[in-house]
Order: C-alpha cells, then sequence, then structure tokens
C-alpha cells in the first residue's frame, strides 16, 4: 500500500478507519491540552509537563506526515506512543491537582446582591478591602471575613 490511512480503510472499511484515526487525533488533542493546562499554571515544577506534551504531540505528527507514504498503519510505534501519552497525561493530572491542592486559598468574593446585601446588614464594604491579596502567602481560607469591633 502506498499509505497507512488507504491501508486501514481499504483493509478494514469506514468504522475502524474512523477508531484507528481518531486514536491518533484525540491523542494529539489531548496533548495539546495537556500542555496548556501546564504552561497557564506558570509553575516551573510543571514545566515536564509541557515538554513532554509537545514533544510527544511531534513525534505523532512525524507519524503521520510519515505514514502518508508508507503503509505502517501496524507498525508499533504508533501504539507505544498512544500508550506512553496515556501515562504521562495519568502522572500529569496527579501532578497538577497535587499542586492546586498546595496552591493558596483566594479570597472570598461576593456577587452582586450579594455585595447589596453585605452594605446593608454588616456596614461598610470597605472591610473588604482589608482581605490579603491573592499573592500574599498565607491568606484566609474562603469565606472568611474580618470582625468589625
Amino acid at each position: 500500500w502506498h499509505s497507512s490511512y488507504v491501508e486501514m480503510f481499504s483493509e478494514h472499511g469506514f468504522i475502524a478507519f474512523g477508531i484507528w484515526f481518531s486514536m491518533i487525533v484525540g491523542t494529539l488533542v489531548s496533548l495539546t491540552r495537556l500542555a496548556r493546562a501546564a504552561r497557564s499554571r506558570g509553575d516551573p515544577r510543571l514545566r515536564w509537563i509541557e515538554n513532554y506534551g509537545y514533544m510527544l504531540r511531534a513525534s505523532l505528527i512525524a507519524y503521520m506526515v510519515g505514514t502518508a507514504f508508507l503503509g505502517l498503519s501496524y507498525w508499533d510505534l504508533l501504539y507505544h506512543l498512544i500508550f506512553i501519552a496515556v501515562l504521562v497525561k495519568k502522572f500529569a493530572l496527579e501532578d497538577l491537582e497535587k499542586n492546586r491542592k498546595d496552591a493558596p486559598a483566594r479570597p472570598a468574593t461576593l456577587t452582586q446582591p450579594a455585595r447589596a446585601q453585605f452594605q446593608r446588614g454588616l456596614g461598610s464594604f470597605r472591610a473588604f478591602s482589608r482581605l490579603p491579596s491573592r499573592s500574599s502567602p498565607g491568606g484566609p481560607a474562603i469565606g472568611c471575613l474580618p470582625r468589625h469591633g
């Protein structure tokens, strides 16, 4: 055969070709989202997730380009790359979850109706401005308000 795409389609039909192709494209999309999620955290300890995500994605794209000219649809490299991508995602999600739990808690924010009720019932809303900023270490947990004298 001249290409893996033609080979899979001609030997297995529409359904199997769709499953095979969606397995490749789904892995590419998953790796892209994972790398972006790690980058958006801005934590240098999560840089490995971004690196693995982009390099596995580059390997899959190289496979897709190469197999457009070669019949390598049963070559085990594709399935190894997909399996490695699944493992990287599993460990990366665990690491992202652990880092999310370690992050300092953000101060509470109020919606517009709650803000109006707060101003009427508890006094000035300016007490909220004395809460530590989001970047301050050891800030109060969500929902902690300063006491009025």
